[in-house]
């Protein structure tokens, strides 16, 4: 429950740290000339919640199919994005005197769409949907005096479902930071465009 209120705090400072920058930037969000935009690539961190305590790294790339979205009055782009995360999960419990401890590995693959909005030269949102799978591979667990590893067989898989809202903060003409909060918990990395736009 710590990590759940320390996470949520710290995506609700980065927005207000923003406000500010924002407030007095040129606004570019009601711009509805024709736009190019670039191919993308952001690296992350992430650290998780959700119950369980987790961490990791990831990877996504962005290619726009719509570098003028869907609103022609307003500053907006949609993308296809993919990519994905490798985290590395703790749990740690216990009931009626009894202490067990899971910790587990776990690979997700995702692609969807990415609907972003230019709100300033420095400043874009956006939301996000993707559908992909995870597999999870136990590390090492023990509980009641039992404890074993099982490195190698998977111990679960689900689908995946990703439902984010994010931010990037374009500090230079080609490069931008990234903060996210969805399925992962809060994401934090940086990214480059890596192609001409479309």
């Amino acid at each position: 429950m710590h990590t759940a209120r320390f996470a949520r705090a710290l995506v609700v400072a980065a927005a207000l740290a923003a406000v500010p920058q924002v407030a007095h930037a040129e606004m570019t969000i009601k711009d509805d000339s024709t736009h190019s935009r670039a191919m993308h690539a952001d690296a992350f961190v992430v650290g998780g919640f959700f119950g369980y305590f987790h961490f990791g790294l990831g990877a996504w790339f962005a290619y726009p199919i719509m570098p003028d979205g869907f609103l022609p009055t307003l500053n907006d782009a949609f993308f296809i994005e993919a990519g994905g995360a490798v985290e590395r999960y703790s749990w740690d419990w216990g009931f009626f005197g009894v202490n067990c401890s899971y910790k587990w590995y776990r690979a997700t693959p995702l692609g969807g769409v990415r609907w972003s909005f230019y709100l300033t030269p420095d400043w874009t949102v956006y939301g996000t949907a993707k559908l992909g799978y995870g597999v999870g591979f136990a590390s090492s667990y023990s509980c009641g005096g039992y404890s074993g590893t099982d490195v190698g067989a998977p111990s679960y898989s689900n689908i995946a479902i990703d439902g984010a809202v994010g931010a990037h903060w374009n500090f230079s003409p080609d490069w931008a930071a990234r903060l996210e909060l969805g399925y992962f918990g809060v994401q934090a990395g940086a990214g480059m465009d890596i192609a001409p736009g479309t």
